[in-house]
């Protein structure tokens, strides 16, 4: 008996267990499928059950693996033997798989057959296929194939021998500033010859770096990537919905705007990286409103400030990469290149300033130079002058603040006992708690300018005011 013919036996007999079907219906169905194959036709005995409506195709497909395993085979998609499960997430599993018609292992993902019902989940999923088979570089994830079989869409792609980036970190903690720059320099060259063929991937994150076990590092899953320009757009990905991962996307894509570029890759890239190097995330929160608002009204911490041994070149790099506005990023994926490959030799980076440290870009200076004091009117005595007006305004705000709370609000009248629902913190609606939220962050927004040097607008004042 073939080992098609043992799994077809298999299938009768299971369903049968099952109490699907009947004896007489085994039977019937068994001597139809003899007369089809006699005729030098071909169907599966549980297509002759399906046909004749004895079982549904959700039914067949489970009493089909079922006869799989009972048959020691592992279960089958399309041209490829799945071995084991390799993660599973939202858009569903990656298995282990061998592609039989080339004797090779590859990762096979699988999109669910809840997802398959829904057409915009299975453009997606083909889009992300379709994009990856675009891509040919040593540092992105080779797309394979793709297809459908048993009302399974699957995607076949380069199976990679190693781990992602965030369990290396979970079990390693956070690396030199070697390591982190020789992961950087491989991310971006994909990057780079992603953004030649103007697809941005919008999701670039730890889990999605493979480490492979020789050193090589991989961009993986390009379930989110957009290729610039395309005429149609999933609905998954409208304008206006924010698509990536909360603690590495770029501000415009918690903005949930349309005209994202490569820029935003390079802000993810830039908040792993802060990571990689701290073991921190650089923006952390109770809950992802808050972590997407923190990433759009603050500035990344700076990496050598949470933790000193990372070197000043490296810090100031991810700072630069991680500016909320992304005109103040790096333009350039070659240049963000050049300086990392300085810092990789031991050097400062070229492209972007390096602030607090003694940098000699040219022979060094023979003798010490005197140093010049300064004056009353020198930058310290500016800096001060404008540290006070900028608290004189924080302290005018909270007198505001202070008189709203005192104040009666004719629409919300205070009750005897403060109702937590009206009063507390997270209520909604036009209360007091909310007037003073958006005024302190008024205040905020206008100390920092100060602090900064920045002169603020006339729009600026009108708003505090």
């Amino acid at each position: 008996m073939s080992d098609q013919e043992q799994i077809e036996e298999l299938f009768g007999e299971i369903a049968l267990e099952r109490g699907l079907i009947t004896d007489g219906h085994l039977e019937e169905c068994i001597a139809q499928r003899a007369t089809i194959l006699a005729e030098g036709g071909s169907k599966r005995l549980g297509e002759v059950m399906m046909q004749k409506g004895l079982i549904t195709k959700e039914q067949a497909l489970q009493v089909l693996k079922a006869a799989h395993v009972a048959s020691g085979d592992k279960p089958r998609i399309g041209g490829y033997e799945l071995l084991q499960v390799l993660g599973k997430g939202a858009m569903g599993a990656v298995y282990l798989a061998r592609q039989l018609s080339m004797d090779r292992k590859v990762a096979l993902k699988l999109l669910p057959r809840r997802l398959s019902r829904d057409e915009s989940f299975v453009k997606r999923f083909m889009r992300e296929a379709q994009t990856s088979a675009k891509l040919n570089h040593p540092n992105i994830v080779t797309a394979i194939d793709v297809g459908e079989s048993n009302g399974y869409h699957f995607f076949a792609m380069e199976y990679v021998e190693g781990r992602p980036l965030d369990r290396v970190l979970a079990k390693s903690g956070p690396m030199p500033d070697a390591r982190v720059v020789e992961i950087a320099l491989q991310v971006v060259m994909g990057l780079e010859h992603a953004a030649r063929l103007a697809i941005v991937h919008r999701d670039i994150k730890p889990a999605n770096i493979m480490v492979c076990t020789d050193g090589t590092v991989k961009i993986a899953d390009m379930g989110l990537a957009i290729v610039q320009g395309a005429s149609s757009r999933s609905s998954v990905t409208a304008t206006g919905v924010a698509v990536g991962t909360p603690y590495y996307m770029a501000p415009e894509q918690v903005e949930g705007g349309r005209d994202v570029d490569f820029r935003a890759d390079i802000y993810a890239l830039g908040a792993t990286l802060y990571e990689a190097a701290t073991g921190e995330r650089p923006f952390d929160g109770a809950n992802v409103p808050a972590i997407m608002a923190k990433r759009l009204y603050e500035d990344a911490p700076v990496a050598r400030k949470t933790r000193r041994e990372v070197g000043p070149g490296l810090s100031a790099v991810i700072t630069k990469m991680m500016s909320r506005s992304p005109d103040e990023r790096y333009q350039d994926l070659g240049v963000l290149m050049e300086d990392l490959r300085l810092i990789g030799e031991g050097r400062l980076p070229k492209n972007v300033p390096v602030k607090g440290e003694a940098v000699h870009r040219g022979p060094p200076v023979a003798g010490k130079k005197k140093r010049r004091p300064r004056t009353r009117s020198g930058p310290r005595t500016g800096n001060r002058v404008m540290l006070y007006v900028s608290a004189g305004v924080v302290a005018a705000v909270l007198s505001v603040v202070m008189a709203l709370s005192m104040t009666p609000d004719p629409a919300h009248p205070a009750p005897e006992k403060m109702d937590p629902a009206v009063w507390g913190p997270h209520a909604s609606g036009p209360h007091v708690g909310e007037k003073i939220r958006l005024l302190w962050e008024e205040a905020r927004d206008y100390h920092h300018a100060l602090q900064n040097n920045a002169k603020p607008t006339p729009a600026d004042r009108q708003r505090v005011i």
